[in-house]
């Protein structure tokens, strides 16, 4: 089991740093990794684990342990399909945006 979640944590790091550098333009990278790293990553995560982990998985027992998993199951599924949303509709660098009037 332990080297399931090392591979996991190894694949949510690389796709983290491919997504943070590989999505954000040039001028904003330093931006949207602070933004990623501070506010929406791992400070969130050591916010709300120990409140997520007493009321829910301690307190539903089972289906407290169930709760989270389909959580994180449902967002490694969905992510994907949003990298690829991402990817298709983020604007070409060099490619002027259209001007609707």
């Amino acid at each position: 089991m332990i080297y399931v979640h090392s591979l996991a944590e190894v694949w949510e790091s690389s796709a983290g740093f491919a997504l943070g550098f590989g999505l954000a333009p040039d001028h904003a990278q330093g931006r949207y990794q602070g933004v990623l790293g501070l506010g929406l990553g791992f400070s969130a995560g050591q916010a709300l684990a120990p409140r997520i982990l007493s009321t829910v998985v301690l307190g539903l027992g089972t289906t407290g342990r169930l709760l989270p998993a389909l959580f994180f199951a449902a967002l490694g599924a969905v992510g994907p399909s949003l990298a690829r949303w991402a990817i298709r509709t983020r604007p070409q660098p060099g490619v002027a945006a259209e001007v609707t009037g």
